[in-house]
């Protein structure tokens, strides 16, 4: 099982790690309001090392690499929020 660091939330308001792993891990069941989605997460990690069998591996290097490309990529974004939205100009009438 891949170690993540988990990313609690406050007041039960909705992160980016939520619904699956996106920058730090996924939320703990107890405290996730989508309820207990670490184990759709780890079926699914699972099912690529069975699927890959001998080359595993890679599902847990590339995930981790995912992981780290979603904490690094937003900071070097011109136009684009520190949590990687991007930032546009409201219209005139607004």
């Amino acid at each position: 099982m891949i170690q993540l660091t988990n990313f609690f939330f406050s007041h039960n308001n909705i992160t980016i790690d939520t619904s699956f792993p996106i920058q730090h891990g996924l939320l703990e069941p107890e405290k996730n309001p989508l309820g207990d989605r670490a184990t759709l997460y780890d079926e699914f990690i699972t099912g690529c090392r069975e699927y890959y069998g001998k080359k595993a591996h890679a599902c847990d290097e590339t995930e981790r690499d995912r992981l780290a490309m979603s904490l690094r990529q937003p900071q070097s974004m011109v136009n684009y929020t520190d949590t990687g939205f991007k930032k546009i100009r409201a219209p005139e009438q607004l």
